[in-house]
């Protein structure tokens, strides 16, 4: 499999607004669980359009068949701190478990860093998704510390996992990363308004 990041239009709504209402994939993510109409994601899709130098929201496509498969994201983009928060969500189960968040991951992370001149890229996860942290471990994140309570869901409230990793950790690992990794390392950017 190869894929590649490309940003989301209009046209993806739709299937985000699928997965954004899956039960199944909001229990793995520091969300809470919303039903979300198609008119609000459209209202999304607009503010973000218009907000477009405080981030940057990707789909994650597989190259060989040109399917979405998920969406990652850097948002709250801090241009004096040269900061911001990552996340990822692959919907389309049938991907879960194949490698295609840790290629995506790498390739957002190297266009923060190498594109967009940002030196901390951070994150929250859920403290009972090892899988996710150790996805996040593998690829530079460092644990900061633990939010406490610092979320609802289900009717319980969860403890998340604060990490980031900071551009020249980042940058230190990627040769020894590509040596090995037959991800592609490239990002298919639509930048224009």
């Amino acid at each position: 499999m190869s894929f590649i990041l490309r940003e989301i239009c209009h046209e993806d709504l739709p299937l985000i607004n699928s997965w954004r209402n899956d039960p199944e994939i909001i229990a793995l993510l520091g969300n809470n669980f919303l039903y979300i109409s198609s008119d609000v994601d459209a209202a999304w899709f607009e503010q973000y359009l218009q907000n477009r130098d405080k981030a940057k929201r990707f789909a994650i496509v597989d190259e060989t068949c040109d399917r979405m498969i998920g969406t990652t994201q850097l948002t709250g983009i801090h241009a004096i701190n040269q900061s911001a928060e990552f996340s990822i969500a692959i919907g389309d189960k049938r991907y879960w478990n194949k490698g295609a968040g840790q290629v995506a991951a790498r390739m957002i992370l190297d266009h923060g860093f190498k594109d967009l001149n940002l030196q901390r890229i951070w994150l929250t996860v859920l403290v009972r998704n090892d899988r996710a942290i150790h996805l996040y471990e593998k690829i530079g994140f460092r644990h900061e510390g633990v939010l406490r309570n610092s979320v609802y869901k289900q009717g319980l409230f969860e403890d998340q996992v604060m990490m980031s990793v900071l551009r020249q950790e980042y940058l230190k690992q990627v040769p020894a990363v590509a040596a090995q990794s037959q991800a592609p390392a490239y990002v298919l950017l639509n930048e224009s308004v």
